[in-house]
């Protein structure tokens, strides 16, 4: 997810001497808020699912391992088993998926486990907190809203 940092002030400040030059450096100017705003977008989406992973109660860890990113909705559900030690490889499933999405696309994150809202409810043994995708989505709604602010301040036109 590591990208090469854009340096806007250097578009910003670009002066321009013909209308072909003025195009190409509001293109390269647009390319660069949009990268930028990728950015942001895919860190605060694997954020929330390393949230939500982290968050779901682990007697199998099968609720973890359903959670995966994606362009569109995933149907896939882990069969009954014992994920543990599979919570690692998952995670970097879940990111190599993420890099895969071109810039710009849709990320979706999904999980089709069929008791996650009796999860999400408290209803456990191992006890997730009460409402463990709820604190995750308000904490991912503060980052972007962060996030979002960052870039204002750095005058890139978001």
């Amino acid at each position: 997810m590591a990208r090469r940092p854009i340096n806007t002030k250097a578009l910003n400040d670009k002066i321009v001497k013909s209308g072909k030059e003025f195009n190409d450096a509001l293109i390269a100017q647009i390319e660069a808020v949009a990268a930028e705003a990728d950015g942001a977008c895919r860190e605060a989406a694997f954020g929330l699912y390393t949230k939500l992973v982290e968050g779901v109660p682990k007697d199998t860890a099968r609720a973890a391992a359903g959670f995966n990113i994606n362009p569109e909705p995933s149907e896939w559900v882990p069969p009954p088993g014992d994920y543990k030690g599979q919570l690692q490889a998952a995670s970097q499933k879940a990111q190599d998926s993420l890099n895969s999405i071109p810039v710009g696309g849709k990320m979706t994150i999904s999980n089709n486990i069929e008791y996650l809202a009796d999860l999400e409810n408290g209803h456990s043994q191992k006890q997730a907190p009460n409402g463990f995708i709820a604190i995750a989505l308000r904490n991912f709604t503060a980052h972007l809203q962060k996030k979002t602010e960052e870039l204002r301040r750095k005058k890139i036109g978001v």
